[in-house]
């Protein structure tokens, strides 16, 4: 995150308007006496991204004295895109009828813009929606950022004149380097717990699979190409059975019919002595008929004549 520009009124000791350009300077350092409110444009710029600053979470304290309106904004970069954001705090004065003056604090509205290279479009207006997308722009969260980025003042000349452990012991409150031990101790209990099961991998290996030698993995290859042409003879002997047994059966099932034609052919022929016989019978009959026939027809024919 890059400042590019702040404005301040009425934020501390900052009673008139105030803006700060930083968009010309790569490094820069602020500088002045006890009072001019150094700390107060870092506390600014905190307050402008999260909406609270280092030194406490009142942020009535922030009003100047004897304003009625408290206002911050600030433009930056961040991630090769420029956003802007607006925070602020009113105040309502109001006497009792004891006579005592009644101040009321209210936020006044939020707002969060990004400039897409030719105006600026809202993004957000609610504080908790503007809070959670700054630091998903920021990349960090207000206790990483005042960390991170603001060494809190009072500590900036103990770190230069201490001792090297008390300095080692300030980053390490800044930076919350205790999570980095943290884990360190779970990588190392980690590696045990791996290390542990390596063991017993090992072990498995040396009792279980003594016997996986080279020779062993050789002999299984033969014995598998030897199964291999085994199991492919016994395929094509399976088929040559297979259609062997659809033969037989189509030459089963021809012997049945064949059977079945014989049988009929034996009906047929007893049925055709039958009839023979009745011809035969038949044929006696009409001979037996003609002679009378022939003399009836003789007779008739003399009688005619």
């Amino acid at each position: 995150m890059r400042p590019l520009e702040l404005t301040i009124v009425g934020f501390c000791c900052f009673r008139e308007p105030v803006t700060i350009s930083f968009r010309d300077l790569d490094v820069f350092a602020i500088s002045g006496p006890t009072g001019a409110g150094k700390s107060t444009i870092i506390d600014a710029i905190c307050y402008a991204l999260y909406g609270r600053v280092p030194r406490g979470t009142d942020v009535g304290f922030l009003v100047a004295h004897g304003c009625d309106q408290m206002a911050v904004g600030l433009e930056f970069e961040a991630k090769e895109e420029r956003y802007r954001v607006h925070r602020g705090v009113n105040i309502s004065r109001r006497t009792r009828r004891d006579g005592q003056e009644r101040v009321a604090r209210s936020v006044s509205p939020v707002q969060l813009e990004h400039h897409d290279g030719y105006q600026w479009d809202p993004i957000e207006d609610r504080v908790k929606a503007i809070d959670q997308e700054i630091e998903r722009i920021v990349c960090l969260d207000f206790q990483g950022f005042t960390r991170c980025v603001l060494l809190p003042q009072g500590q900036f000349q103990e770190f230069l004149i201490g001792e090297r452990a008390g300095r080692n012991k300030i980053i390490e409150n800044l930076l919350d380097l205790e999570i980095y031990e943290r884990m360190m101790q779970a990588a190392n209990q980690g590696h045990r717990d791996l290390a542990g099961k390596a063991d017993g991998y090992q072990r498995r290996l040396r009792e279980d699979f003594a016997d996986a030698t080279e020779e062993a993995l050789a002999d299984c290859v033969t014995r598998l190409a030897e199964e291999t042409e085994r199991r492919q003879r016994t395929a094509m002997e399976h088929t040559a059975l297979t259609e062997a047994t659809t033969t037989a059966q189509s030459m089963t099932d021809a012997l049945k019919r064949k059977a079945g034609h014989a049988a009929e052919l034996s009906v047929k022929a007893q049925e055709i002595a039958e009839v023979q016989k009745l011809a035969e019978g038949g044929q006696q009959q009409l001979d037996a008929l003609r002679a009378p026939f022939k003399t009836v027809v003789r007779d008739l024919n003399r009688s005619w004549a």
